[in-house]
């Protein structure tokens, strides 16, 4: 098994990447930001980016990642982010939910009354493999 050598995007230091994409003091800091920022955000709500910013010590684009990611979650009236396709204000992720159920349609992930649903017909079973690697010579 040979072990994957990266340079870490923020401090430059040579790590074996894990699938993570930064060595692991860069992790440590982040994860102590991402708690103190958590922390801060269960009590004031309604702060601004740059209100949560300056309170945390946490640089707005890392706050912004956060949310995109998924890790946290913005108030709703809170317009931190835009959807990347129609420029609505969102609260998390990178897609409205009317964005994200189109791409979907789009990608032929949902039909347009399915919420992602396709049943048993369109899915693999690792019974049916088996039958048929029996029955081939």
């Amino acid at each position: 098994m040979s072990m994957e050598l990266r340079n870490c995007p923020r401090c430059g230091a040579l790590f074996a990447y894990t699938g993570k994409n930064l060595c692991g003091a860069c992790l440590a800091e982040e994860d102590k930001e991402f708690e103190t920022l958590r922390s801060f955000l269960k009590e004031n709500p309604r702060a601004s980016l740059e209100e949560t910013s300056e309170a945390t010590g946490v640089k707005p684009e890392r706050i912004l990642r956060f949310l995109r990611d998924g890790r946290i979650i913005a108030a709703q009236d809170a317009a931190w982010l835009q959807c990347e396709r129609c420029g609505r204000p969102i609260i998390a992720g990178r897609f409205c939910p009317e964005c994200a159920k189109r791409l979907r349609q789009e990608l032929h992930l949902e039909g347009p009354g399915d919420r992602g649903n396709r049943g048993d017909q369109d899915r693999m079973h690792v019974a049916d493999l088996i039958k048929k690697s029996k029955s081939q010579p």
